[in-house]
């Protein structure tokens, strides 16, 4: 039924359903073994023809993960803004992720805390703990290959040096309740640069580390 809704009446829901079944597959039917590259397919149709939030979110996964098309730290970070501007809770938590560490594009940190409260905003209690984690940051103090308490968000050794010269980031954000007050200065907030992320999703540390993430974003959908 799924599968006539999709093909047949291009009905946007089951699209995203159909495809999350063939991602994971489902015993003793048609589908019974998980594609992967299907599901991105049809994903892709809903986010892109139907601006469906969910499947947003479930490409920029995909593209995030390398799973079911090669890797695109760009275009993940794109789908999760598409998807986050729709009020996906999942979305904004790993667009912020994404602008905290510099994948698909520069880190800043400013805009990193206005998504990540945004998720909090929507309901997202690992958002919460998310961004206090993240303004526990103390100038000075050794988070070793982290930026900060939270220990999810690694430090680019490229950007070391340039951190050194410029000073290193200082806490330009108040919380107040839920709102994010920005206190926008580029020079004490924003990490300078465009650092793209490289990272080599060949390494099982490196893969392990963006898979907790994404399930962490999963859980407080």
């Amino acid at each position: 039924m799924l599968r006539d809704l999709a093909e047949l009446h291009s009905h946007a829901d089951a699209i995203c359903s159909y495809a999350m079944l063939l991602y994971s597959g489902l015993p003793d039917t048609a589908i019974e073994i998980p594609s992967p590259e299907s599901a991105y397919s049809w994903h892709l149709v809903a986010a892109t023809v139907h601006s469906h939030p969910q499947s947003q979110y479930e490409v920029a996964v995909a593209m995030y993960m390398g799973d079911g098309i090669d890797e695109d730290e760009a275009g993940a970070r794109e789908y999760f803004r598409l998807g986050a501007m729709q009020g996906h809770s999942a979305a904004a938590y790993m667009l912020g992720d994404c602008m905290l560490d510099g994948v698909g594009g520069k880190r800043d940190r400013a805009d990193a805390l206005y998504w990540l409260v945004k998720a909090a905003e929507m309901g997202h209690r690992g958002a919460r703990s998310r961004v206090l984690a993240v303004l526990e940051m103390e100038e000075g103090r050794n988070y070793g290959k982290f930026t900060d308490l939270s220990r999810q968000t690694l430090i680019n050794p490229e950007d070391e040096e340039s951190e050194e010269k410029n000073g290193k980031a200082k806490r330009g954000e108040k919380i107040k309740g839920n709102k994010l007050e920005e206190v926008r200065n580029d020079e004490n907030i924003n990490i300078s640069g465009s650092y793209k992320g490289e990272e080599d999703l060949t390494s099982p540390v490196v893969l392990s580390r963006r898979r907790t993430t994404v399930n962490e974003s999963r859980r407080e959908q």
